[in-house]
């Protein structure tokens, strides 16, 4: 063929005439779209002179073996609800059409033939597949007998997968599970509609690796499924719904209609090797000579569009140029799959600690994760054997250099998202993000911030420059937001708690012959240890004849606080000094109630490890330490400096156990719960896939589910 007679047919397919394709779903009147509005969609493809054709006459068209001719059109309707029998089907053979029905193999029961009379048993569409996935009732879609009228009446039958199943595509949080939701939950969670489970949002699982729920014990965690278990869950559905429809049609070219038509090259090339020569998306545009099979355009008819609506489609999509320069196409969105956390800190303190517990949690949850912190920081020792892959770096003093190196690891690692800790590492990530806008790489920035002390003044543009920061109090983000951080930018998400969590009392425990009251704390004055010796002080005047005991832990100089309380009430105060993050756990495993005096908090980390042990608190409303308790839920709240008020409460909880032990199963259900690792993963991801988080405690459920626990 000589150019000439190329550019001939170019021009010709260019200006000539394309085949739109219709795409309907279920017909009647539970779905919002009436036999009636077909009807009149129908009559207006009638009108316009359009002459249905079948998906193999396209097909044969695309490849070149078959030139169009005239206004052609191809009227297709997706997964196969009993109302395409009931009345698509003699609507459209009324008018001496014919259909194109994509139908979901694992739906295709068995039965006889139904007629009208069927209509009454009608639901809506999305009821039916949740009929399926909850029940495995399968009547409100088409059998096979009628599958083989609808053949033998002329009309096709084709794949639309076996399953249809959705996944949690990412993280953003749309509300709990309701009777709106979508209905593929009940395939994702694997169980009937469960108004406390959360309903993320939704997509193919065919083309998204996806996140998927695991039910554990008391926990439920959310796992990401790699890419190679995606491709064998498509090789297994592709093949499976290729058989069943095959055994129908009979045909030795099968064609498939992709599920929310949507597709990646995973899916397509385990569709090429399941044997299917084409497939239609949702994707709109020209269809005629050259175009992939495997692309075939299709107009997605939404219920309740009118007549004009598809008039006004038709005259575009029936036009090879219009339909050429009108397009619409369809862009996967990018999944997070590897997450950098950086620190400078060299030691495990509360904020590290953190990094750490969501290093893991991430780790658990089947993502990629990269740590770079110094060569000899604590954290390389706290994820071994955990698969984190460990980057050590010991040049955060200088920050360009630290920037140029994050870059190269980014690049190296494709960094989806970096979530970066304290002051050095964050200020060369910033630069690296800024350098990132003129030549990449592209990369989500998260700046974490766990003080409640003044920021840096530039910090509001810090935030700016990231996606965001997270903090984890609403007291930290209100400290921010006074230095002009918006807050909108700011996510907050509570720390979380890894270890052993203790089996709550049972309420006939043998009372303790001396309860013990804990302080955790340092010699900062910021803690209170003057605040906590003079509510010890108040407690032996008003209880003079007490055996209860007082601890202090992290408290080196006891003397020094001779000037403040008397002798005796340091004698009463015992204090081993420093000791390890191990004998912190211990001691609170021991004690009967922990009791925080800080003047200043944002989220003690031992405050979450005292509710792990199962134990009642009494606290300063200091920042974030509020946050953590209802007053007489799970412990009770002072006034900051309120020595007085710290004291009565301690004298009441000391004196009743009982009380003690409701509140402590509270804490160890906010624990297990809310303050999970698990829990805090799912939070932190939905910051990361763009949701702006701003949870606060949901005491009531805990207090609730607490009580239930007590009952059982």
């Amino acid at each position: 063929m000589n150019n000439k007679h190329k550019t001939h047919m170019s021009l010709t397919s260019f200006f000539g005439p394309s085949i739109p394709v219709l795409c309907y779903h279920a017909t009647h009147e539970a779905d919002y779209y009436s036999a009636q509005r077909l009807g009149e969609h129908l009559d207006a493809v009638e009108r316009l002179g359009f002459k249905t054709i079948s998906a193999q006459a396209l097909f044969d068209t695309v490849s070149g073996r078959r030139e169009p001719s005239g206004r052609e059109i191809v009227i297709t309707f997706d997964d196969g609800h009993l109302s395409n029998w009931l009345y698509a089907v003699p609507l459209l053979e009324r008018r001496s059409m014919n259909g194109v029905f994509f139908l979901v193999s694992d739906l295709i029961g068995q039965g006889p033939v139904r007629g009208i009379e069927a209509a009454t048993e009608l639901k809506p569409q999305r009821e039916g597949f949740m009929d399926f996935l909850e029940r495995g009732d399968n009547s409100q879609f088409l059998n096979e007998a009628e599958a083989r009228a609808m053949l033998e009446r002329g009309h096709e039958v084709y794949a639309h997968s076996a399953r249809h199943a959705g996944c949690f595509r990412d993280m953003r949080y749309r509300h709990n599970w309701g009777f709106h939701s979508h209905w593929s939950l009940a395939g994702i969670y694997g169980r009937p509609r469960d108004e406390a489970l959360p309903e993320f949002e939704t997509g193919s699982a065919y083309v998204y690796d996806g996140y998927w729920p695991l039910f554990e014990a008391d926990r439920m965690r959310i796992v990401k499924r790699s890419t190679e278990e995606r491709a064998r869950f498509c090789r297994d559905d592709f093949n499976r719904c290729m058989a069943r429809i095959r055994d129908i049609n009979g045909l030795e070219r099968q064609l498939f209609c992709w599920p929310w038509g949507h597709y990646d090259e995973v899916s397509e090339a385990e569709l090429r090797g399941a044997g299917f020569a084409g497939a239609f998306t949702l994707e709109r545009g020209f269809n005629g000579p050259g175009v992939d099979p495997f692309r075939l355009n299709r107009i997605g008819v939404a219920p309740g569009q009118p007549a004009s609506w598809l008039v006004s489609r038709l005259k575009i999509y029936l036009s090879g140029w219009k339909s050429r320069v009108i397009f619409k196409r369809y862009r996967k969105k990018p999944e997070i799959k590897t997450i950098l956390y950086t620190t400078n800190a060299n030691r495990l303190t509360g904020g590290s600690r953190q990094m750490v517990n969501n290093a893991l949690g991430m780790a658990e949850a089947g993502l990629r994760v990269v740590v770079c912190a110094p060569s000899d920081s604590g954290l390389k020792t706290a994820l071994e054997d955990s698969g984190v892959e460990y980057v050590g770096w010991d040049g955060f003093k200088n920050a360009l250099a630290t920037a140029r190196f994050f870059r190269k690891l980014i690049r190296k690692q494709r960094v989806d998202v970096a979530h970066t800790f304290h002051s050095r590492a964050q200020r060369a990530a910033l630069y690296a993000r800024l350098w990132s806008f003129l030549s990449g790489p592209r990369f989500k920035l998260f700046i974490n911030r766990g003080v409640v002390y003044k920021p840096n003044p530039l910090y509001f543009l810090f935030v700016r420059i990231a996606d965001g920061a997270i903090v984890n109090s609403f007291a930290c983000r209100e400290v921010l937001a006074r230095w002009l951080a918006p807050r909108r930018r700011v996510n907050v998400v509570y720390n979380s708690y890894v270890g052993e969590i203790r089996e709550a009392l049972p309420a006939d425990v043998e009372e303790a012959e001396r309860p013990t009251a804990l302080y955790v704390g340092n010699m900062a004055a910021v803690k209170g240890f003057d605040v906590f010796l003079r509510a010890v002080q108040r407690y032996f005047e008003a209880h003079p004849a007490s055996t209860a005991r007082f601890r202090a832990l992290g408290i080196e100089l006891l003397r020094q606080f001779e000037s403040d309380v008397p002798p005796d009430v340091l004698q009463r105060v015992e204090s081993p000094g420093h000791v390890e993050h191990g004998d912190v756990v211990q001691s609170l495993r021991d004690a009967d109630l922990y009791v925080l005096t800080s003047r200043q908090e944002s989220m003690p980390n031992t405050m979450l490890e005292a509710f792990a042990m199962g134990l009642p608190a009494v606290s300063t409303r200091a920042g974030g330490a509020a946050e953590l308790i209802r007053d007489g839920v799970n412990g009770f709240l002072c006034d900051v400096e309120d020595a007085d008020c710290v004291a009565e409460h301690m004298g009441r909880l000391l004196a009743d156990g009982e009380t003690r032990r409701r509140m402590g199963r509270v804490n160890l259900e906010l624990a297990r719960t809310q303050f999970s690792n698990a829990h805090k993963t799912i939070n932190l991801l939905r910051v990361y896939s763009g949701e702006r988080v701003a949870d606060a405690l949901d005491m009531e459920a805990a207090a609730g589910q607490a009580q239930r626990r007590g009952e059982s």
